[in-house]
């Protein structure tokens, strides 16, 4: 019952700590009616520092943050040297897990971005991500389990990295009330957004003046306690987690953490038992606190507003959109960063996998059952690459599904992942005196076959997905991005199932 249990929980496990260790590093697209931060201009003497934070869940120490910063020389030029550190202990289903990121930049003397590094660790993955300026671009390499993987950013002149958000607040003249944007560029979902800063209020924490400031990553709002040296004495999000400015010492803990339920926080549980959900047929449910996001109307879907309230039905069949052209389907041909569909060891696995079946569909169906039957599953916080994944062959719902969206686009199949919320039965995560099960943030594929999107689940071995799978969207990680507004809002009340 355990391991039906853990693959049946297939859920984001990637997105409940990213958001977590986001917590300081907001990246929220900007508003029309929103000003430019203006140009920076900082005293060297007062930046270098070392501060530590502890990390909370509802009231449970967790973790802690490492944060310096120390004047430096990189290539010949003056620069800042920022160090930081976040280590975090989760738990999931019964077991615990540790997420812990090293970080490292340096930056012009305007802040302005020269080269980062960043190291990512758990107890089964390991990762590093390292960028350099030239020019108008950011080069990135990414080292994933082994497998190095290029790509290059454009940015613009004012692009500068999460680290030095807070650093620059004290020194503008922010008027409360009034939203402003920095453009950012995020090693961790290897992307470039805006974020939306507004100062709230000025209070006093004992004889010290901070600044109340709000920051808006796609809807998730983050509150910052902000003293005029930069430095983050308190951080809260919606999620229950909280960061508080200690000693040492004191945010060491002498290594005796408790494991937090990040999971548990980002389900969504359900106000009715569904039984045998991987058969469901039909689904209706209400939708509230999506926060402006939309949820994509179709032929499987359909989608309407009613009271406020958003009101879905799902039906278990296949979405029509016929007449495609090869330009339309381009993009879920080709391969991307992390989904390396024209590696020989892709193309190989693929063509062993499929043997002489030249039918698309059935072809697809190979490839599905394939990556159920050989990817362990196990809770994972990393990036999704579909060869470290091949050559590994454990993850969650991510790594299933950038291993057979690779496959697939390697037998010329058009195939993009999809990301929303499937339900899962009694696990024991759900918040609340009785389990009726929950829905989990869950990441599956989509297939263009005969002027048709087929859904199929490799997390859960489905190539008839059921109902309950409720689409948000589709796309690389840069897009899931999208869906952190609705963590800890999205509330579900189920109608009927059949």
């Amino acid at each position: 019952m355990r391991a039906k249990k853990l693959w049946e929980s297939g859920i984001i496990i990637f997105w409940c700590i990213m958001i977590a260790l986001l917590i300081k590093r907001n990246l929220p697209q900007a508003n029309k009616d929103q000003i430019s931060i203006k140009k920076i201009a900082l005293d060297s003497e007062e930046l270098e520092r070392d501060t530590w934070m502890g990390i909370y869940l509802e009231e449970k120490k967790i973790g802690y943050s490492h944060f310096s910063i120390s004047k430096a020389i990189f290539e010949g030029q003056n620069a800042y040297c920022l160090m930081d550190e976040t280590f975090m202990k989760f738990k999931y289903l019964d077991q615990t897990y540790d997420a812990h990121i090293q970080a490292r930049a340096y930056v012009k003397m305007d802040m302005k971005p020269l080269y980062f590094s960043m190291n990512i660790f758990t107890e089964v993955y390991r990762a590093s991500i390292e960028g350099r300026t030239k020019g108008d671009k950011i080069e990135v390499v990414v080292d994933s389990g082994g497998t190095t993987l290029k790509k290059t950013f454009p940015i613009s002149s004012s692009t500068y990295l999460p680290l030095v958000v807070d650093l620059i607040l004290p020194k503008q003249k922010l008027e409360i009330g009034r939203p402003y944007r920095l453009q950012l560029f995020d090693p961790q979902i290897l992307s470039g957004e805006y974020i939306t800063i507004t100062l709230k209020r000025k209070e006093k924490i004992g004889s010290e003046e901070v600044l109340v400031v709000e920051k808006d990553y796609k809807g998730l709002i983050t509150t910052s306690w902000i003293n005029m040296k930069g430095e983050v004495l308190k951080e809260e999000n919606p999620l229950g987690l909280k960061m508080l400015s200690e000693s040492k010492e004191i945010a060491l803990a002498n290594g005796k953490f408790e494991a937090g339920e990040l999971v548990r926080k980002a389900s969504i549980p359900s106000n009715i038992f569904i039984s045998n959900a991987r058969n469901v047929s039909y689904l209706k449910v209400r939708m509230r606190g999506l926060k402006g996001f939309v949820i994509p109307s179709n032929s499987r879907q359909l989608v309407k507003e009613e009271n406020g309230e958003v009101v879905i039905e799902v039906r278990k069949e296949w979405i029509g959109e016929p007449g495609l052209t090869k330009e339309a389907l381009k993009e879920y041909l080709l391969p991307s960063m992390l989904i390396q569909s024209s590696e020989p060891e892709i193309v190989n696995k693929a063509i062993e996998i499929t043997e002489d079946d030249t039918r698309p569909w059935e072809k697809a169906k190979h490839l599905n059952k394939w990556v159920f039957w050989n990817i362990q599953k196990v809770p994972t916080f990393s990036l999704p690459s579909a060869i470290n994944v091949l050559k590994e062959k454990r993850g969650d719902c991510n790594e299933h599904t950038a291993l057979l969206v690779a496959l697939a686009r390697a037998c010329n199949i058009p195939a993009r992942a999809v990301t929303g919320i499937a339900y899962v039965p009694p696990t024991g995560l759900t918040i609340g005196e009785e389990d009726r099960g929950s829905f989990f943030y869950h990441a599956w594929v989509e297939v263009y076959i005969s002027g048709t999107w087929r859904m199929l689940d490799p997390t859960f071995g489905q190539e008839d997905v059921d109902a309950t799978h409720i689409k948000f969207l589709h796309g690389d990680i840069e897009k899931q991005a999208e869906i952190v507004r609705l963590i800890g809002n999205l509330k579900i009340s189920v109608e009927e199932y059949k």
